[in-house]
């Protein structure tokens, strides 16, 4: 059986959806919108689809997949669920975080026509079964809107002013605990823009949520020689050196893509915030500059294993506590061999 080392990691993004229907009660459904059949179709179209994924020399990422999905009701009532909200695993090898916004948002406007389209069929056949002809000529296609959050914010700003927009985000953040989940910082925040702005549904808000990993190419250079080197003189451990190690990992913060512009990123990451003076409690930030001095090459050597983040996750204690750690020796000392 092989053990594979590999040169390159993958990178994560976190894309979350405000998704507004309209409301409704139960007993005559057309009059609003679910939220929560809106998500799902969103969530049916985006999860597990490997059309969404990376391929490069060979490795493909995993597809993405939903890590929470819920509608925003509190309580039992007869009422739709008119705001629902999800977010999505997705694992990047090239990808940047401007890229996938964009991507996203052209499926989701798709979908959401597509669903609209459907409910709009199933009002008519539901209002000529019964016999309310007058009302089936008066019925008007629904429509429906996709935007960012950096879009809703820009919007906010030009009607509101940029002062009273940041005053309502700001008593929005301190309306909350600062040890409040960051993806739910994130929703909360989204929420406010949206009931701020006026607008009704159906509508879908994507934005990031934390965290983010970047993903960190092969870097050809001295350290990944040595590794050559060391693989080379054991055959007998079967040995594969590959690209990009498919799970997320602290190796994406030893080195930053110079071309990588992460301005999008920032401007639609609600709960961003640069370190300073005026940084608030509760919020995310990555220390990017100091990353992208750092620039470090990655090499990920071990350990060996089996059934990650399963019930039976386990590792092979004789190449993990003993081989491994001989491997990681000989690659230091070959490193400085070729330093000399």
């Amino acid at each position: 059986m092989h053990r594979y080392i590999y040169t390159a990691t993958i990178g994560k993004l976190l894309p979350s959806f405000l998704v507004i229907g309209r409301e409704a009660h139960v007993g005559v459904p057309f009059d609003g919108v679910d939220a929560n059949l809106l998500a799902a179709e969103l969530i049916r179209h985006f999860s597990m689809n490997d059309d969404l994924c990376d391929v490069v020399r060979g490795q493909i990422t995993s597809p993405p997949v939903t890590l929470r999905a819920t509608d925003l009701k509190t309580h039992y009532d007869v009422q739709l669920p008119f705001a629902a909200y999800f977010y999505l695993n997705v694992l990047t090898f090239t990808t940047s975080p401007e890229q996938l916004l964009e991507r996203l948002c052209s499926r989701a406007q798709a979908v959401l026509a597509s669903t609209l389209e459907r409910i709009d069929a199933a009002e008519k056949r539901w209002m000529q079964a019964l016999g309310d002809r007058a009302r089936v000529k008066r019925l008007q296609p629904r429509s429906g809107v996709v935007l960012t959050y950096a879009n809703l914010y820009a919007e906010l700003v030009q009607r509101l002013g940029e002062a009273h927009m940041s005053a309502e985000l700001r008593a929005e953040w301190q309306r909350w605990p600062a040890a409040l989940d960051k993806r739910e910082r994130s929703l909360q925040l989204v929420h406010r823009l949206w009931t701020l702005s006026g607008r009704q549904g159906p509508a879908v808000v994507i934005y990031y949520s934390p965290p983010y990993y970047p993903h960190v190419a092969a870097t050809p250079g001295a350290l990944h020689h040595a590794v050559a080197d060391v693989v080379a003189a054991h055959a007998d451990l079967k040995l594969v050196l590959q690209e990009i190690y498919p799970f997320i990992s602290d190796m994406s913060y030893l080195c930053l893509d110079p071309d990588l512009n992460l301005a999008v990123l920032k401007a639609n990451m609600p709960v961003w915030q640069d370190k300073g003076p005026a940084s608030l409690a509760g919020g995310y930030s990555l220390p990017l500059e100091a990353i992208r001095q750092l620039n470090l090459p990655v090499v990920n050597l071990g350990p060996y294993g089996h059934g990650v983040h399963q019930r039976g996750e386990r590792a092979l204690k004789s190449y993990s506590f003993g081989v491994l750690p001989q491997l990681l020796y000989e690659t230091i000392k070959r490193l400085g061999q070729l330093a000399e």
